[in-house]
């Protein structure tokens, strides 16, 4: 998925382009699985990120 974004400096206002996607995983602590989603984000700049959550798929945008 692609996202765009305004970012807001000094005086001016610029789009930035991401390319996103997601994948599902399992982490387990002590006999307990949690089900959550790793995020990942990169600019065409090269610049990346990593976000692991539990919201839902829905709302990770």
């Amino acid at each position: 998925m692609e996202l765009t974004a305004n970012k807001t400096g000094k005086n001016k206002s610029i789009q930035i382009s991401f390319q996103c996607g997601a994948v599902k995983v399992k982490y387990r602590i002590k006999q307990k699985e949690y089900k959550l989603w790793l995020v990942t984000t990169k600019r065409k700049s090269g610049w990346k990120c990593w976000l692991l959550t539990n919201s839902p798929k829905d709302s990770i945008t």
